[in-house]
C-alpha cells in the first residue's frame, strides 16, 4: 500500500519557517546541523488530494475541498 500527497509547495516565510524549524528540531534534534545547512529550506505544502494505491491496481483518490 502506498499513499501519495499531491499539492502545491512553497518555501515558508522567515517567521513561519522559524516556528516550523523549532517543531522539527524538537522531534529530531540530531538533525540540527543538517537543518542549518544553507541548502536546506522549510517547505509548506498545501495538499489538494491524496492517492491511495493498493494491490498495484486499486487506486483511490481523496480530494480536499477548501
Amino acid at each position: 500500500m502506498a499513499v501519495t500527497a499531491i499539492g502545491e509547495a512553497e518555501e515558508a516565510d522567515a517567521e513561519a519557517g522559524a516556528l516550523l524549524l523549532d517543531l522539527y528540531l524538537a522531534r529530531h534534534p540530531y538533525l540540527a546541523e543538517f537543518a542549518a545547512s544553507p541548502s536546506c529550506a522549510i517547505v509548506r505544502v498545501k495538499i489538494n488530494s491524496y492517492l491511495l494505491v493498493s494491490r498495484f491496481q486499486k487506486v483511490l483518490e481523496w480530494r480536499i475541498r477548501c
